[in-house]
């Protein structure tokens, strides 16, 4: 299944704090870390509510969306993180949630076991209230907080393409999210 392609033209509101209410098997304690995450790495690029980020495929434009939230940071959020740089892997989890679930069919239903090559397996969105779900895709997510140039995304691209080989003997699709902070844009590659 490839991602959706809303139309370039339109503007697609993407509000962060979808993650405390609108994202399944998403606990408040985790939704909160990833926030808190997204908002210092925004943050130390100066990035207000409604910033524009592109979200994109080796190829094109997906769409722009328009990164909103309304509760600010404290300072025991910025000094809990330490910076961008402890918080940007945290941080491109939480964007990769929403991204997969607001532009594909899935969702997310379980973190995946340290050495799958993946950090999540997706379900059908219908599926994840049920108690027997059936992991239908994955999904590796990566972030930087600066990326200089294109060639440096793609970089980190096929570097998360190649991680998930590791689980390549599922025959799932697999879903690489990649984030980049300072201008911010977003990459969604299925594989």
């Amino acid at each position: 299944m490839q991602a959706e392609r809303p139309n370039f033209a339109n503007r697609i509101q993407l509000d962060l704090e979808l993650l405390f209410s609108d994202l399944p098997i998403m606990t408040e304690w985790l939704a909160g870390e990833y926030y808190s995450a997204l908002l210092v790495c925004l943050e130390h690029h100066n990035h207000k509510s409604g910033i524009e980020a592109l979200l994109q495929n080796l190829d094109e434009t997906l769409a722009r969306l328009e990164l909103v939230w309304s509760k600010p940071l404290d300072e025991y959020d910025r000094r809990s993180w330490g910076g961008p740089g402890n918080a940007a892997e945290t941080a491109g989890e939480g964007i990769a949630w929403l991204i997969v679930h607001l532009f594909t069919d899935y969702a997310v239903i379980e973190r995946s076991a340290r050495g799958s090559g993946v950090d999540f397996w997706l379900g059908d969105k219908g599926d994840v209230d049920k108690l027997i779900f059936q992991t239908k895709a994955r999904m590796e997510a990566k972030a930087r907080t600066h990326i200089q140039y294109d060639s440096g995304i793609r970089e980190v691209l096929k570097k998360a393409l190649e991680q998930t080989e590791k689980s390549d003997h599922t025959d799932l699709p697999a879903y690489i999210v990649v984030t980049e902070f300072s201008r911010p844009v977003i990459y969604l590659v299925q594989k």
